[in-house]
């Protein structure tokens, strides 16, 4: 992980068209662009939107396929180095898996199962995993007004999905 904000963080951020809390580097964009080369060799006829990118196209609800590609998680806490710090700080839950190694790579599709993590039960009491860099009034009286047992402010799409 220490290796990954050291790329991230060499490769500078650059600006967003979604705001200054919505961080992205030329990694990001590096690696979007990877991501969907590699998928258009495969899948030359496919649509494929990148996260990074302007690109909103006018008939995608008419596509059979569309792939949404979001090339890295937790973007603004890489940049931060929050990550490490939260790694190196807080010792590994009892039976949790360790999903930030560089690299790893999960995915699912419908029908088909998932791939590259191991699925478990949800815990028995109320969790909510909520944005740590974009949090606002709303969002906390929301939060605060379903009286959960555990809130886990963490960076990332895929990152609050696992913490589940």
């Amino acid at each position: 992980m220490l290796k990954l904000v050291t790329f991230y963080t060499s490769l500078n951020s650059v600006n967003s068209f979604q705001g200054i809390n919505d961080l992205q580097t030329e990694a990001d964009r590096s690696a979007q662009r990877c991501i969907v080369n590699s998928l258009l060799k495969q899948f030359p006829k496919v649509t494929i939107i990148g996260e990074e990118t302007l690109e909103k196209l006018e008939n995608e609800e008419e596509l059979i396929v569309v792939i949404r590609v979001a090339p890295l998680d937790g973007t603004a806490e890489c940049t931060q180095a929050i990550y490490p710090v939260r790694k190196l700080r807080f010792r590994k839950v009892k039976n949790e898996e360790d999903y930030t190694k560089l690299g790893h790579t999960m995915w699912g599709i419908v029908g088909a199962g998932t791939h590259g993590i191991n699925p478990k039960k949800p815990p028995e009491n109320k969790r909510i995993t909520t944005t740590r860099s974009h949090s606002n009034l709303i969002i906390n009286s929301t939060i605060a007004s379903m009286k959960p047992d555990e809130v886990l402010k963490v960076g990332g799409a895929g990152h609050k999905y696992l913490k589940l």
